[in-house]
């Protein structure tokens, strides 16, 4: 019986280690293409909402793109999940984006 519950918790824990490695796979991918991307959009998208010049306006956003670009990342890594983490990132472009097409700036 011991020996049957041993085999029992080694696969249980192959299991684990592989679900593992692809959740911090999948949260690295997130917080390199996914918060790089979310950051562009938010970028862009304030850039055009500020109620500055348009060189003051692009300089601002910029400079916010940092933060946002820094908490995204750490975000990434904090959240309960990863597929959480990835629905959230998604859940958060769409309004850039919305706000881009309704410009008319996105092709």
């Amino acid at each position: 019986m011991y020996a049957y519950w041993c085999r029992w918790y080694e696969r249980l824990d192959v299991a684990l280690q592989n679900r593992r490695g692809w959740d911090v796979t999948a949260r690295t991918l997130l917080a390199i293409f996914g918060g790089y991307g979310l950051t562009v959009l938010i970028t862009i998208s304030l850039s055009f909402a500020l109620p500055l010049p348009k060189a003051q306006a692009v300089l601002a956003a910029t400079l916010m793109s940092f933060c946002f670009y820094a908490i995204l990342v750490i975000w990434a890594f904090c959240a309960a999940t990863a597929l959480r983490a990835w629905c959230w990132a998604l859940y958060l472009a769409i309004p850039p984006a919305l706000h881009l097409l309704l410009r008319g700036l996105w092709v």
